[in-house]
């Protein structure tokens, strides 16, 4: 009568389980954007998370494709300068390619040596005051406000 009792319970957790696999086969959704794989989502200076969204961030490319980014310009230049200080890694400056900023104006993503940078400006970054990078007629247009 045992036996009996188990090869029941044995049966429906069988057929429960080939009903799950039945589901499990169903096509998955399709996704419209394709995904993009960030290297190294927090900020390499603080540990903060650098919010890709807001005109704070900046990023360093490596010569090896890696990316950083940054939660503030300020941070961007200490990791810059000396990159040994803040990587887990062993990256040298010599290992450095692209180094991208928003200009804070319009939000474009340039060259860091194709803006000035606003020092001492009201404006504060996620970490307190920081450098602003604008090109040269927005900072002088920021500069009469």
């Amino acid at each position: 009568m045992r036996y009996a009792i188990l090869a029941l319970i044995l049966m429906g957790f069988l057929q429960a389980q080939t009903s799950l696999q039945e589901k499990k086969k169903s096509p998955m959704p399709v996704v419209k954007k394709p995904l993009r794989v960030i290297i190294h989502p927090k900020c390499m200076v603080c540990g903060q998370l650098a919010d890709r969204d807001t005109l704070w961030m900046q990023e360093i490319d490596l010569k090896n494709g890696a990316r950083f980014f940054f939660d503030g310009t300020l941070h961007a230049f200490l990791f810059y300068f000396n990159p040994e200080k803040y990587s887990k890694e062993t990256i040298h400056k010599e290992d450095l390619g692209r180094f991208i900023v928003r200009e804070f104006a319009t939000g474009k993503k340039v060259s860091a040596d194709s803006v000035v940078y606003l020092v001492d400006s009201r404006l504060e970054g996620p970490n307190g005051l920081d450098l602003v990078p604008l090109f040269k007629d927005n900072a002088k247009k920021f500069k009469k406000q």
